[in-house]
């Protein structure tokens, strides 16, 4: 199956290919042709045996599109049963953003109200990054209120994700590989080239967080700038001639039901690509389907043994691709905060920024806790909006609420 898709891209000859499908169909028992989409996710699904010197052959394969591939996937690193489920975007290395030019609020007038931006808060300092350029990019390497993050978003699978990329002094700094994982993007650590996962937030085959989120929030730029009115904005002079407009170079994926590239063992619980709110805490994972949460405001729920309230009051964020009169829509998710709760429970309050706990006192929603009106604070925790398929792809026994 590997030579199949190798020699799809012209990795090594293409001579004996309809034997290599009769081989597969008799080895298999399976038939579906030179599909190799189907026989990829057949394959991740029935996890045949693998053989010995599995990882350093698909590590030559890959290393012949791009010789940093095959340090990538060294077999000290990567695991078989990961490897197997690897695979080339077509896109080679995507260039991260470094330290990326912002500007005030005021100046990016470029800025279409109810485009979607992914919101980082960190130690009073507000900065929005607008989808239109991560889509291009989806590394931000940044330093927010004096803190290295990364900040992710992950077109594919409909995530977006941050990090804190600062520890002891040393600062790492990350880039797209081009590489996939269940159809979801593969960062590396460009120092050490560790490949993390922005869904689960570790390394491939790992199940526990090797990194220190920060909470996040896609949300529309009105909506953020409202709340964060001395926000700074990434600036379009980036750096780099990319055309950036909202939804390119993916509304139509954005707009679709389909997958561009296999997933084995998709849950059938969801729509592949409904989205989902992720949460975990511990060896619990809860995927919350964000078209309820709209539809709630506030739901109360707990996630293993933490008791949290999850918050979506403004509603789906619809996005417009190109023209703003005729271009086409896209959803891009929802502005999704979650709190530790404790003992309280909370309902909607008289604006989306209150919510009203179990005595009808009014909490403010900031992005690092709900604040009483006694200075009381329910602390912020970090989740992934993400595609379905993604979620359940790393987390396969996560409940559905």
């Amino acid at each position: 199956m590997e030579l199949l898709w190798a020699a799809e891209l012209g990795l090594v000859p293409q001579g004996g290919h309809n034997e290599r499908v009769v081989a597969l169909e008799h080895l298999s028992g399976e038939h579906f042709g030179a599909s190799w989409f189907q026989w990829a996710e057949w394959e991740g699904a029935a996890r045949p045996p693998l053989p010995p010197g599995f990882v350093a052959f698909k590590a030559d394969l890959l290393g012949r599109i791009e010789p940093a591939y095959a340090r990538l996937l060294a077999p000290e690193s990567v695991g078989p049963e990961t490897a197997l489920e690897i695979h080339w975007s077509g896109a080679g290395s995507i260039p991260p953003l470094r330290d990326p030019p912002v500007v005030a609020a005021r100046e990016a007038t470029w800025l279409e109200e109810s485009e979607p931006v992914v919101g980082v808060f960190l130690a009073g300092e507000a900065r929005a990054y607008p989808l239109r350029i991560l889509d291009w990019h989806e590394v931000a390497n940044d330093v927010v209120s004096g803190v290295p993050v990364c900040v992710v978003s992950c077109p594919l699978c409909g995530s977006a994700s941050a990090w804190r990329a600062g520890a002891g002094g040393d600062r790492s700094t990350f880039a797209a590989t081009g590489l996939l994982l269940r159809s979801t993007s593969l960062l590396a650590d460009e120092a050490s080239s560790q490949l993390v996962s922005p869904i689960s937030l570790a390394p491939p085959g790992h199940g526990s967080d090797a990194l220190d989120p920060v909470p996040v929030v896609v949300t529309a730029w009105r909506d953020w700038r409202g709340s964060h009115p001395e926000t700074t904005v990434l600036s379009l002079a980036t750096g780099f001639e990319r055309p950036y407009v909202p939804g390119q170079p993916y509304a139509e994926y954005f707009a679709s039901d389909g997958l561009r590239f296999p997933v084995a063992g998709r849950d059938a619980r969801l729509a592949p690509k409904a989205r989902v709110f992720g949460l975990r805490d511990g060896a619990v994972s809860v995927a919350l389907p964000v078209e309820r949460l709209t539809r709630e405001g506030v739901v109360n729920d707990r996630v293993g043994a933490l008791a949290v309230t999850i918050l979506a009051t403004r509603g789906t964020i619809r996005a417009v691709h190109g023209d703003p009169e005729g271009g086409g829509k896209y959803e891009a998710g929802a502005e999704l905060r979650a709190y530790e709760a404790g003992p309280r429970r909370f309902a909607p309050g008289p604006r989306p920024d209150r919510v009203l706990d179990e005595t009808r006192a009014e909490w403010a929603v900031t992005e690092e806790a709900l604040v009483g009106p006694g200075g009381e604070r329910a602390p912020r925790v970090p989740g992934v909006l993400a595609y379905w398929f993604a979620w359940s792809a790393f987390f396969p026994e996560t409940e559905v609420r």
